[in-house]
């Protein structure tokens, strides 16, 4: 009985440890630690280097591998997928990949899928914006007018997070509102890095109303303009900030 009360709390602790090493080693396999094509140390080695359990360590390399960073063979063992097949709309990895110094490239991918998708969005919420979703777009762009008057940088991601969002929401397109865990950490990822300055952030809030307005008054191309507007601003401070080059149509950097 008393083994048994051993084993379970030590299985509890392990537990514990669980999330941490999930994303120690989704930092690790995302910032080039251990390399694309290559194998992940044996459990044991990871195990004695994280002071964790092999159950636990078991669980982790299984976390990482649902998750596409990872692949488990019986014979190759454990080794770092190619990016190609990594879950790039998972949150946490997304947010590894900025962790492990992957920035540009990630920042010109996100960049593209914004343009594919948020000016159609626009559109789409313009025809079909019903009095709540127009609520909390309102009061989204209120919160970004106080945090801009109040220089709070904080306050300013999350009220224009919650902007976006909100006109994903207001699609009415379930495929679309699918999207907004991904989108989300997408526009984290950017606002981090890209609103380095609250000035940068006032100077962009005018073409947020004129999104809101021509969302408001139903006029969808004028909303898929305004927001490719709205999303070109931030597009030039990436590359002022060197964080961002545009690519050509081979994917090689012009």
């Amino acid at each position: 009985m008393q083994q048994e009360t051993s084993d379970q709390l030590r299985d509890a602790t392990g537990r514990g440890k669980l999330p941490a090493l999930v994303d120690r080693l989704g930092r690790d396999v995302a910032g080039g630690v251990y390399r694309q094509g290559e194998p992940l140390p044996a459990e044991p080695e990871l195990g004695l280097l994280h002071q964790a359990s092999r159950s636990v360590v078991r669980e982790a390399v299984k976390t990482l591998a649902a998750k596409g960073l990872l692949r488990v063979g019986p014979r190759t063992g454990t080794v770092v997928n190619p990016m190609e097949r990594w879950s790039l709309l998972d949150p946490a990895v997304l947010g590894w990949m900025v962790c492990g110094g992957a920035h540009r490239p990630l920042f010109g991918a996100i960049d593209e899928v914004r343009y594919l998708i948020e000016p159609q969005a626009a559109a789409l919420a313009a025809e079909r914006a019903g009095p709540q979703d127009l609520q909390r777009l309102r009061t989204a762009f209120a919160a970004m007018q106080s945090a801009a008057t109040e220089g709070d940088r904080q306050a300013a991601i999350r009220a224009d997070k919650a902007f976006h969002l909100a006109i994903l929401e207001a699609t009415g397109n379930p495929v679309l509102r699918a999207f907004d865990a991904a989108v989300g950490a997408m526009l984290d990822i950017l606002f981090r890095e890209a609103v380095d300055h609250i000035g940068g952030f006032r100077d962009n809030l005018f073409r947020h109303a004129e999104v809101l307005e021509a969302i408001a008054t139903r006029k969808p191309s004028e909303a898929s303009f305004a927001m490719q507007r709205l999303i070109g601003f931030t597009r030039e401070n990436m590359q002022r900030a060197g964080l961002y080059e545009p690519q050509d149509h081979k994917g090689e950097t012009q």
